[in-house]
């Protein structure tokens, strides 16, 4: 018995000094991840001994440590296999949808802003208006919905939803006075075809479709100018090549992609000025 825990030990310490020992063969970089990595640090800085360095030696070894790209997939997957999410941003919903946990206090509506901070906002909306009729045009307001707004019954039960009418978003449009696009209620309405992607923050092909519809057909109501309106019920090919932000910020080496619809005339517009 003692000879296998001897065995034991001594392979599991393998195991964690593999990765170290294979650095000077197998280098690894950060690679997907979209920043740079750790640079080596110096043991003396300006002249003094640098108290940081174990510190920023970690940081260093963490991002050159052979597959590394490996070691994180890994690790994402066990968190997830247990509910559980490695990266602290995103929040892991029901049926493998994800949520960035950002948007988290607009579903619960906690720490809401205060009455004062909605009244201010209304008044500085309603000021630029002002100042936009003034010079023959005016502002319309669209504010597009976070995802857990319009697919609350994948949300993370862990977290309760808080009622509609306590949210920023529905307590600014009773208090604001300028023209308001309903993007909630529309997108709510096609929610069924789905306007989101399950692993991505963002809305998709239709849902973007759909809000452009509404915004231009206010605009055509706000000047009388007469708009070509994108067909929200138009043709579309579906293609998988959407890349998940939410996956990949759970596993920067993972090519998860979503299906995206791709219509046949979303190019039937012009750019007015330089277009990035």
């Amino acid at each position: 018995m003692r000879k296998l825990r001897v065995l034991f030990i001594l392979a599991a310490l393998a195991v964690m000094m593999l990765p170290c020992a294979l650095m000077p063969v197998l280098p690894s970089t950060i690679g997907a991840e979209n920043r740079l990595p750790a640079e080596w640090p110096s043991l003396f800085r300006e002249g003094r001994l640098n108290l940081s360095f174990p510190i920023q030696y970690e940081s260093w070894l963490q991002d050159h440590i052979s597959h590394r790209s490996i070691c994180i997939s890994l690790f994402s997957r066990m968190m997830q296999a247990i509910g559980a999410s490695s990266e602290p941003q995103v929040l892991l919903g029901q049926d493998g949808w994800l949520y960035f946990r950002e948007t988290l206090n607009d579903y619960t509506c906690e720490a809401p802003l205060s009455d004062d901070g909605i009244a201010r906002l209304a008044l500085l909306l309603e000021t630029a208006d002002d100042g936009l009729r003034r010079s023959g045009s005016s502002l319309i307001l669209a504010i597009a919905p976070n995802k857990a707004s319009i697919y609350p019954q994948f949300m993370n039960p862990a977290y309760p939803r808080g009622e509609i009418s306590s949210g920023n978003a529905d307590r600014l449009r009773r208090t604001v006075h300028v023209p308001w696009v309903p993007l909630f209620t529309l997108l709510s309405e096609r929610s069924d075809e789905g306007v989101y992607f399950r692993k991505d923050t963002h809305w998709n092909g239709l849902g973007a479709r759909i809000a452009a519809n509404a915004i231009l057909k206010e605009i055509q109501s706000q000047t009388g100018v007469d708009l070509s309106l994108p067909d929200t019920h138009a043709d579309y090919l579906v293609r998988t090549d959407w890349p998940a932000d939410l996956a990949r910020m759970l596993n920067p080496y993972s090519s998860a992609v979503e299906p995206q619809q791709y219509y046949a005339d979303s190019g039937a517009f012009t750019y007015q000025g330089r277009f990035r």
